[in-house]
């Protein structure tokens, strides 16, 4: 049996959004694109993983969804959210014969929308693509500043 995998990315420019009050706009762009790294890398090192799916319209995550070797296919224009571009993904599934089966993975399943998140992933030893953008953007000292939730 063979594996797919879809994962939705949403505009980089526009992602975590929620989290304005601790990065600027362009540093949560490239957090996001590092996650995506991150996340590329850990699909093609999985046993079992026999196709990649990135559901995007942003050029920069398609960049590197075909940098990792996997495949791109566009979300709705203009997106409708997390859902429908799975639902992209699982339709591509249908049309190729995989079975669709919904798998939880609570490090990868962690949403990042609030600077708790960002501490909880931070606890979680990040991968090296997200782990270097935090460091790189200080991001461990200037959660420091803002309080708990």
């Amino acid at each position: 049996m063979s594996t797919q995998v879809v994962i939705p990315v949403k505009r980089l420019p526009g992602a975590l959004r929620r989290l304005g009050n601790v990065l600027a706009p362009h540093e949560r762009g490239l957090l996001q694109e590092a996650m995506l790294r991150d996340m590329l890398t850990a699909c093609r090192d999985a046993d079992g993983v026999d196709d990649v799916l990135v559901v995007t319209n942003d050029d920069t995550a398609a960049h590197r969804a075909a940098e990792a070797a996997a495949r791109v296919a566009a979300d709705h224009d203009p997106p409708r959210g997390m859902n429908a571009a799975v639902a992209i993904g699982q339709s591509d599934a249908a049309a190729a014969g995989h079975p669709y089966a919904e798998v939880e993975v609570p490090r990868i399943a962690l949403d990042i929308d609030t600077p708790e998140d960002l501490r909880r992933m931070l606890d979680m030893d990040p991968p090296r693509h997200t782990l270097g953008v935090c460091d790189d953007l200080g991001l461990g000292a200037r959660l420091e500043a803002v309080p708990a939730a």
